[in-house]
């Protein structure tokens, strides 16, 4: 018959073991790569894992039990986010006046609508620019010219107007 072990030096050889494991982290700790989440379910109580994280602001590992925390403090998830928002705010100057006048009335016609069919007489007088757009795709085998996110769809003296 197998003899009971006592409930304490059980517990000291298991905090010794995580111990060991804690100071040598590749020894068996996993790394999602997607995500630069580096996680090891390394504590006493089973009912909670501690995971291993990489700040994506300052990149400074850290330990947290909470699975939805990447970022070491509430600073660093502020200055993070403004970084982001400034470099979409540098993109979106990018765009002329003309260009932004243009995609407005475009957007006001087409509202909730999917698709917007007016004469381009009606457009000019409206103040668009019928000769901007951003970029060219194929839709329904045609080349067609975007506006952002509008395509433009040219119809003889009529203009298709369609969210992509």
């Amino acid at each position: 018959m197998a003899t009971e072990q006592d409930p304490s030096a059980y517990y000291k050889n298991r905090i010794s073991r995580l111990l060991s494991e804690r100071s040598d982290p590749g020894a068996s700790c996993k790394k999602a790569a997607s995500t630069g989440i580096i996680y090891e379910p390394i504590n006493l109580n089973p009912m909670k894992k501690i995971f291993r994280r990489q700040c994506p602001c300052c990149s400074e590992p850290f330990e947290t039990n909470r699975s939805d925390k990447f970022y070491l403090n509430p600073q660093h998830q502020k200055r993070n986010n403004n970084c982001r928002q400034e470099q979409k705010r540098k993109r979106r100057n990018n765009m002329t006046k003309a260009s932004i006048k243009t995609y407005e009335i475009y957007n006001d016609l087409l509202k909730n609508k999917s698709e917007f069919r007016k004469s381009k007489e009606f457009l000019r007088a409206r103040g668009a620019n019928l000769a901007l757009y951003t970029h060219a795709e194929l839709l329904e085998r045609k080349e067609v010219q975007f506006l952002f996110d509008i395509a433009l769809i040219d119809d003889g003296n009529y203009l298709i107007l369609k969210r992509k």
